[in-house]
């Protein structure tokens, strides 16, 4: 998390882009609301260990500099959508790579658009 931190401010610092893409590990994306399935020999593998709502908001915070680049993340493979609500709550998600088919569906993580109760998807 440090590393990205400050990374992020460097970058922001620069004006160097308008969009920081942050790519989180897989324990991010798959298991954010399920520590319990977590994995600590995963950490970072593949991405930002981001576990908290906080360490998006500490990441946020790192881009409030220089010319306040948008960030974006991509969503969980599991509990999506309510992942999508916490981008959108911390990280102001600028827009989000929705996995639902290819992660979902192809490579068995996550449940998949089609196993999402209907009263979850907002029309």
């Amino acid at each position: 998390m440090e590393a990205t931190i400050d990374g992020i401010q460097k970058i922001a610092e620069a004006q160097a882009l308008d969009l920081i893409s942050l790519g989180t590990d897989q324990d991010a994306q798959e298991n954010f609301f399920h520590p319990e399935r977590q994995d600590v020999r995963r950490t970072g593998a593949g991405g930002v260990p981001v576990r908290t709502a906080d360490d998006y908001r500490a990441l946020y915070e790192a881009s409030r500099r220089g010319n306040f680049p948008m960030l974006r993340a991509y969503s969980g493979t599991d509990d999506f959508i309510r992942y999508a609500e916490v981008l959108t709550e911390t990280l102001h998600n600028a827009w989000c790579a929705i996995p639902l088919f290819w992660f979902n569906q192809m490579d068995g993580r996550g449940l998949g658009i089609w196993k999402v109760p209907s009263a979850n998807i907002k029309r």
